[in-house]
């Protein structure tokens, strides 16, 4: 399943309420780890070990209410949410670890 991009904090409430894994990746254009974990976060997204989970975007400058929500500081950071709780999140910048930290997601 492509990448979807969080457009306002209405949108992102909408979709943490939802009974279903979502995994959300808080970027920022000018943050070089972010530019480097994009195209593996995109490549994940379309695995099959994963095809149960909703992948989303979220630029940090852009949706500074959504930011504050969530509770994230620093890009990039991954969040999951599933029926409306943070279910786990991480920040980093290694694919291992991304892969790592998605794997952990229940079936």
């Amino acid at each position: 399943m492509p990448v979807s991009y969080v457009q306002s904090l209405d949108q992102f409430q909408e979709i943490i309420q939802q009974d279903s894994y979502s995994v959300f990746m808080f970027s920022a254009s000018w943050a070089g780890p972010s530019k480097h974990l994009s195209p593996v976060f995109q490549s994940f997204s379309n695995h099959e070990a994963w095809e149960h989970v909703q992948f989303f975007d979220i630029d940090m400058d852009e949706q500074p209410d959504v930011v504050q929500e969530a509770g994230v500081s620093n890009p990039p950071t991954f969040v999951v949410f599933n029926g409306g709780q943070k279910v786990a999140a991480w920040t980093g910048s290694a694919p291992a670890g991304l892969e790592q930290f998605l794997n952990r997601i229940p079936q």
